[in-house]
């Protein structure tokens, strides 16, 4: 327009503002690939200088801008977001791979974006249509048109899909049907009507300055709908994350009891059978090394280790018996030797 509204210069800067918020916040997942940091740094950079160029144009007056300048604008304004997709994707994929019950929503958000942008670049290529050629319109152009108008069908029929798949609830529902009766209501029999009358006269029926006041209102119906659904995401995936903590923390509660249950195990297991056959060891060992004045009595353990500890303790007696008993016999055969001794002198 020939003077930018207060209204209008305010709108401006909150959304750009916005769009530079959300560049920060992207850029401050945790996390990010490298790819993506690469591609904001360049959409930044971009951006800055498209934004430039939009400011030139509306700051000079209407008769004295160069001819093309505006519709250069536009362009370079429209040619910007196709560079978040390759951000977008990897950062979708790594939330999916993570949480991978809120796929079907991040898929709906991620079509719903994509609706956005097309239907903004059908408009895009009606007003290069509308400004360079001075309204005069070719089958190149209609073509051109028309595919991006393709594109915006499917998109639609796959983001009505996610949304049937996600489940997504009723306030959805009140934005989707918004957008049908608005923007595929609406907008593409506006598209429709631009094609077909230009077809017959060569020319469009209408300025650019009406065709925007006609479309641009649907776009924010697209705007509200994807926002809406990326409301959502966060939504599914913070109570998803909330779902896997308190689980975590139940698992956590039930593998201390599983340890504790394990610990008295290993206690029980030491003092009853590890400890009495250390303690039946070390006496075995000390009885062949010729200790008799080892003894033990098991007082706790297993019946079969109190049993064995009493074998150990009959063999304990039976061998001090033993010893005393070889002891007998070696002073009875000392006194017959020095009796045979003594018969022998006698006899010599």
């Amino acid at each position: 327009p020939s003077a930018i509204s207060p209204d209008l210069s305010a709108a401006l800067t909150a959304n750009r503002a916005a769009t530079d918020l959300c560049l920060r916040d992207l850029a401050a997942l945790a996390g990010p690939p490298d790819g993506v940091g690469a591609i904001l740094a360049e959409l930044s950079v971009r951006l800055a200088a498209a934004r430039a160029s939009a400011d030139r144009v509306t700051q000079q007056p209407p008769e004295q801008r160069p001819a093309g300048s505006s519709a250069a604008a536009v362009a370079e304004m429209v040619a910007l977001p196709p560079l978040l997709f390759p951000a977008e994707e990897q950062v979708l994929a790594d939330i999916s791979a993570a949480d991978p019950a809120v796929a079907s929503l991040l898929a709906a958000t991620h079509t719903a974006s994509d609706l956005r942008l097309y239907a903004g670049s059908i408009v895009s290529k009606f007003t290069g249509a509308m400004m360079v050629k001075g309204g005069f319109v070719t089958k190149r152009d209609i073509g051109a048109i028309r595919i991006q108008q393709g594109r915006v069908i499917e998109l639609h029929r796959l983001l009505l899909a996610s949304i049937s798949l996600a489940n997504a609830g009723e306030a959805t529902r009140a934005v989707v049907g918004a957008m049908e009766q608005h923007y595929f209501g609406a907008s593409q029999e506006l598209i429709d009507r631009l094609i077909a009358g230009a077809v017959d006269r060569g020319q469009f029926s209408m300025t650019t300055a009406q065709l925007l006041t006609e479309y641009e209102p649907s776009l924010h119906v697209l705007v509200a709908v994807r926002d809406r659904l990326f409301v959502l995401t966060r939504q599914a995936v913070a109570a998803d994350q909330a779902a896997r903590l308190h689980r975590l923390e139940v698992t956590a509660g039930s593998g201390t009891a599983v340890l504790l249950a394990v610990l008295v195990a290993l206690l029980m297991l030491h003092r009853g059978i590890i400890q009495p056959l250390a303690e039946l060891e070390a006496t075995i060992i000390r009885l062949a090394q010729g200790d008799r004045s080892v003894r033990l009595t098991a007082r706790h353990g297993s019946q079969e280790i109190v049993e064995l500890a009493s074998a150990i303790e009959v063999l304990r007696v039976a061998t001090i018996e033993a010893d005393a008993a070889a002891a007998r016999r070696g002073v009875e055969l000392q006194r017959w030797t020095a009796q045979l001794r003594q018969v022998l002198d006698t006899i010599d």
